[in-house]
């Protein structure tokens, strides 16, 4: 009777190893198809990553500063925390007498550029970013042009003309995520002027470029966003 117990608990524990190492395969087998389908949806939910509309801070700073500047709000995409394609619409007007020239200036317009940024950091989801990339920027815009150098009884006469001007931009720039969805960072450009239209008076301002006359510039931007 010993004995027949003996075997019979023999059997049990046999039995008992063999529903342990069953249980423990599926349940192995389980968790590897749950992370593989978590990989699998992390994976396609990364491709797009949310989008960071922003305002630029020193736009307007530069025009109660000098009577010139650009008012602008961008839109930039997040492809798998690497490709930043962004649209960047603004409107920049300037209201300025320029010595040098001896004429009185003003214009306004819109402007937009089209662009993709690049991470180049390795770790591409920290809070940080380091971005480089171009653009390309066009704007068309009327602007009046008053001579200063006039003798006094003479009436002088303001010049209306059309001018259209178009640039690419080289960026260096640095985002950071500052607190929950708020994001803020700079933006350094070079500027080279591509093409201007022809006009008699030579236009002294480009809404979104800058100064118009200059074959190529620098500009920093303080873009302040919120990432949605």
């Amino acid at each position: 009777m010993i004995i027949k117990s003996k075997k019979l608990c023999s059997y049990v524990r046999i039995l008992f190893i063999i529903l342990s190492c069953f249980l423990l395969a599926a349940t192995k087998g389980y968790a590897q198809g749950q992370k593989a389908e978590a990989f699998q949806q992390k994976t396609k939910s990364s491709l797009f990553e949310g989008m960071t509309l922003g305002v630029d801070l020193v736009g307007p700073i530069m025009y109660k500063a000098s009577d010139s500047g650009d008012f602008q709000a961008s839109l930039q995409a997040n492809i798998k925390g690497k490709y930043f394609p962004a649209v960047e619409l603004g409107y920049g007007k300037a209201q300025k007498e320029y010595d040098d020239e001896k004429v009185s200036y003003a214009a306004k317009a819109p402007f937009v550029r089209v662009g993709c940024d690049m991470n180049i950091l390795r770790n591409k989801h920290d809070d940080y970013l380091l971005l480089v990339g171009m653009r390309y920027g066009l704007t068309s815009f009327d602007f009046d042009t008053t001579p200063l150098d006039v003798a006094e009884d003479v009436v002088p006469e303001t010049m209306s003309e059309k001018c259209s001007l178009h640039w690419i931009e080289l960026v260096f720039g640095v985002d950071a995520k500052v607190w929950g969805p708020l994001h803020m960072g700079w933006s350094f450009r070079y500027r080279k002027r591509m093409s201007v239209s022809e006009c008699q008076n030579k236009p002294l301002y480009a809404p979104g470029y800058g100064k118009a006359d200059n074959g190529s510039q620098f500009m920093a931007l303080y873009t302040i966003g919120i990432h949605i």
